[in-house]
């Protein structure tokens, strides 16, 4: 018997290895168009936002895609991955359906207590550091990415207005938008 990708290559298909580069490319694509979108919304934040685009954390962010999609596909669950940068904390889900009523029931004591598991693990009330969580949602046909961002802890009671709390509000009930702020 032949192995797949000598197969693959025989017969002029993408080899497993291909398939995957392409993959981590759409995924780095789907995050900076994200952050492109998320700078035009909030431009005085710039300076947070190009952190998620340092080479060492979108490659992180992109491979930690691809092992949550195929980690949460197999079981249908939620999967994520956090990693401490200098300076930043970053966690990447990948939840398996692009349907938001059932993304939210993946986080079945809410979203922003989720986040607040997130926060422990990177030691955010010691207020150095900023955190982002990527959340991928997606179905057979549709790919949506979310993000929530939190500065430091230290930026967020400054006196500076321009910094704030960003939340992936779809992800969140009416409840905890309300507690946030946000409602």
């Amino acid at each position: 018997m032949f192995p797949t990708d000598f197969l693959n290559r025989l017969l002029g298909r993408p080899t497993k290895k291909e398939l995957r580069k392409a993959a981590l490319k759409s995924f780095e694509e789907l995050l900076k168009k994200h952050v492109a979108r998320t700078k035009s919304h909030f431009p005085t934040m710039a300076s947070h936002w190009n952190k998620l685009l340092l080479p060492d954390i979108l490659a992180f962010s992109t491979s930690a895609i691809d092992e949550g999609l195929r980690k949460s596909i197999p079981g249908g669950h939620h999967h994520y991955l956090g990693r401490r940068f200098s300076g930043i904390y970053v966690a990447v889900s990948a939840i398996p359906t692009a349907n938001l009523s059932l993304a939210k029931s993946f986080f079945s004591e809410g979203y922003t207590r989720f986040v607040d598991v997130l926060l422990n693990e990177a030691g955010y009330t010691a207020g150095d550091c900023d955190l982002a969580h990527w959340i991928l949602c997606f179905g057979e046909e549709q790919q949506i990415v979310h993000l929530t961002f939190l500065p430091a802890f230290d930026l967020l009671k400054s006196q500076d207005s321009n910094t704030r709390a960003v939340w992936a509000q779809d992800l969140m009930t009416e409840a905890e938008k309300q507690q946030k702020g946000i409602a």
